[in-house]
């Protein structure tokens, strides 16, 4: 062949124009006439890749050894590496290349993806960040970064880095997925709406933007078209496990939690260690009174990632429900004030079996614990949610186990028949009920709570304003208390919640009631716990521990619930409370 030189820009032309074969061809006929022709094994490898990789990874190969600054060569072997399953192989080549080229897109990106895969979220920034030292303006190198930063859950920077690739490729859908995504996560779902319906109207066909646009409307309580969403989802892709998983949530929040658990069930078969799956089946689980499964899956609420920073973590072994005898047990009080004072039950049946107990709760709770039986020394935890689980200035004692608070329904194998201690198991110092009663008038008295901790992830649908409490005036003859610690209170209650200061105060104040009316909430706990008749108003769909279709709680005994039939509308409850305290302590009306 007395022109290679010709001959392959021949068959490098037709490689561009498509004509595979005549390409083919043509480097065969330079490689015939010079085996070792570098450039001829580099495009022959890159044309048969997804062709024949067996022989594109030869040829390619080959071209790497002969060509050591051929960083595509090398994105070619890993990418071909990665289709076979190899992801260390993989790996390796696309470091190659990168070493060879700092700021090469498909190396930086695909690397990064691979490690965001594995969960290796910081290697997978780092990857990111010393691309885009070196290729500052790549903005696939920013999509990359930012959905790595939104898997690790750093939605601040997530949102940044998506605003970066927006400003480099403005309708870029799959950053505008991480954008809207970041903002719903942030809490600001009005922000979160126009991108993940923009996301969704430029890739109508991605399975993602379906899911992310569903999830969003679910949390807007918009589960006709969330459903239609996420209906698509899985029928563009039946293998995406978040999709069944999703639409398992919002079966629950129509009131169907046996479907539901079927859906969860599907995303494990597609992904079996997908945490947020199970915790999802947990809550489809309890929600239908099936504790004894529902516990168990409940365990996988730890490996969250969206949760992973609110248990215990520490040298000793965790408490697997072995004997107990002679040993001190750590019990860490996790995630709410109300989740506390629920699991507060176990502590009795913990102490008899012989443990001495260290118990790490919120510094509120201590005042109230102090007295429990078996309770040998009480921590202040950290402020949840937080990755300090002590706080500040404060040591644990020697312990031998430790065991997250909500684990103990699991260990004690807890049912619907067998929660412990429904009747009741806190009571009030001795000395924190005197005050009130010389303060409050003798008349019987109402304590309300119309709205829990804003910060929780569901307070919008299960707290109401106060005004809604306002048909409760028509009962004459007695004092209503408010127990909120902030916000304004309506003029016809006594404002008590600024001398709230912790909950053995406000146990004393509970004590000295006739009975309360309370949305979903630490003090409804607290009532229960101390076993005053209570009536607690529920959104339309609660939380799993409430169950459905029924008035009373397996939890505690003087407990009556009172739901929404729709969703938002409070009227109903609230007017069947107002009869439930009429006929418990016999008030007059007003008259009609």
């Amino acid at each position: 062949m007395p022109d290679v030189a010709a001959a392959l820009l021949d068959a490098l032309a037709h490689h561009r124009a498509g004509r595979t074969d005549a390409a083919e061809q043509g480097y065969q006929a330079v490689l015939a006439h010079d085996p070792d022709q570098p450039n001829a094994l580099a495009l022959y490898g890159h044309l048969l890749a997804g062709r024949d990789d067996a022989g594109a990874v030869a040829l390619l190969t080959r071209a790497a050894a002969t060509r050591p600054d051929d960083a595509e060569a090398r994105l070619a072997l890993g990418n071909i590496a990665q289709r076979a399953g190899n992801p260390n192989l993989a790996e390796a080549w696309w470091r190659a290349a990168l070493a060879i080229c700092p700021g090469h897109v498909g190396a930086g990106v695909n690397l990064a993806g691979l490690l965001r895969a594995r969960g290796a979220f910081g290697e997978s920034s780092s990857v990111c960040k010393a691309a885009l030292a070196a290729a500052p303006h790549a903005a696939p190198l920013w999509l990359a970064f930012a959905e790595t930063l939104l898997a690790a859950a750093n939605f601040p920077a997530a949102l940044s880095a998506a605003e970066a690739t927006l400003a480099l490729a403005p309708e870029n859908p799959a950053a505008l997925l991480v954008l809207g995504t970041a903002h719903a996560a942030l809490g600001a779902p009005n922000l979160a709406e126009p991108s993940l319906r923009a996301a969704y109207q430029r890739a109508p066909d991605n399975a993602r933007a379906a899911l992310h646009l569903g999830n969003l409307l679910i949390d807007r309580d918009q589960l006709d078209e969330a459903q239609s969403l996420l209906d698509r989802a899985v029928a563009l892709d039946p293998a995406l496990p978040e999709a069944w998983t999703s639409l398992g949530v919002l079966l629950a929040k129509r009131g169907q939690p046996l479907a539901a658990t079927a859906l969860h069930r599907r995303a494990l078969a597609l992904r079996p260690d997908f945490a947020e799956a199970w915790s999802n089946l947990a809550a489809a689980l309890l929600l239908a009174g099936d504790y004894r499964q529902g516990f168990a899956a409940y365990e996988w609420r730890k490996r969250n990632p969206r949760f992973t920073c609110g248990y215990w973590r520490g040298a000793q072994p965790e408490w697997l429900g072995e004997d107990l005898a002679g040993r001190t047990l750590l019990v860490f009080c996790e995630q709410g004030l109300g989740d506390a004072l629920m699991g507060a039950r176990y502590l009795a049946p913990l102490a008899a079996s012989g443990a001495r107990l260290v118990l790490v709760c919120a510094a509120p709770l201590i005042p109230l614990f102090a007295g429990l039986p078996g309770v040998a020394a009480l921590v202040p935890r950290g402020p949840y949610p937080s990755t300090d689980l002590v706080a500040p200035g404060h040591v644990v004692p020697p312990h031998d186990l430790w065991v997250d608070m909500l684990s103990l329904p699991h260990r004690f194998d807890t049912t619907v028949q067998t929660v412990p201690a429904a009747a009741g198991y806190l009571a009030a110092p001795p000395h924190t009920t005197v005050a009130w009663q010389r303060r409050l008038p003798r008349e019987p008295r109402i304590g309300l709570v119309w709205a829990g901790n804003p910060a929780h992830s569901n307070d919008r649908r299960r707290s109401l304003p106060a005004e809604a409490l306002a048909p409760l005036q028509a009962l004459t003859g007695c004092c209503f208390v408010s127990l909120q610690k902030h916000g304004a209170v309506p003029g016809w209650m006594l404002d008590a919640g600024p001398d709230l200061h912790d909950f053995a105060v406000t146990a004393g104040l509970l004590a000295t009631l006739d009975a309360v009316v309370t949305v979903d909430s630490s003090v409804a706990h607290l009532a229960g716990a101390m076993a005053l008749p209570t009536a607690l108003l529920l959104p339309h769909a609660p939380d799993w521990r409430w169950l459905l279709g029924r008035d009373s709680t397996p939890w505690y005994d003087s407990l009556t619930l009172f739901r929404q039939e729709t969703p938002g509308d409070w009227s109903v409850p609230i007017a069947r409370a107002t009869a439930w305290l009429r006929a418990r302590i016999s008030l007059s009306t007003h008259a009609p």
